[in-house]
């Protein structure tokens, strides 16, 4: 099993109950967080030194364009005249220079 201890560190829970932690530590086994709070013992563990660093929770999937869907056809009367035809024979030119793949 794999330990790892996050210390000292300005924690940011995002969790009412547990506020933030500033000087908290992390305690890590495989890939769940198996406590927080000051001082953790964990014997063993690779051990991450976060002083004066802030700690905060993953974003999982924080990139998305959900909020484009809003500007569709906004710009519309921008978008190029050129033809499939037109580009075609560019990504030939682009690929042929190397800097395109077919």
């Amino acid at each position: 099993m794999a330990r790892t201890l996050i210390k000292n560190g300005s924690l940011v829970t995002v969790d009412d109950k547990l506020g933030d932690i500033p000087g908290g530590d992390i305690l890590i086994e495989d890939d769940k967080i198996v406590a927080i709070g000051r001082k953790l013992a964990a014997g063993g563990a690779q051990v991450i030194d976060a002083t004066g660093m802030v700690v905060i929770p993953g974003l999982i999937n924080s990139h998305i364009h959900t909020w484009e869907i809003a500007l569709r056809g906004i710009a519309e009367h921008t978008r190029s005249k050129r033809s499939r035809a037109e580009d075609a024979k560019l990504r030939s030119a682009l690929t042929d220079l190397g800097l395109a793949k077919q």
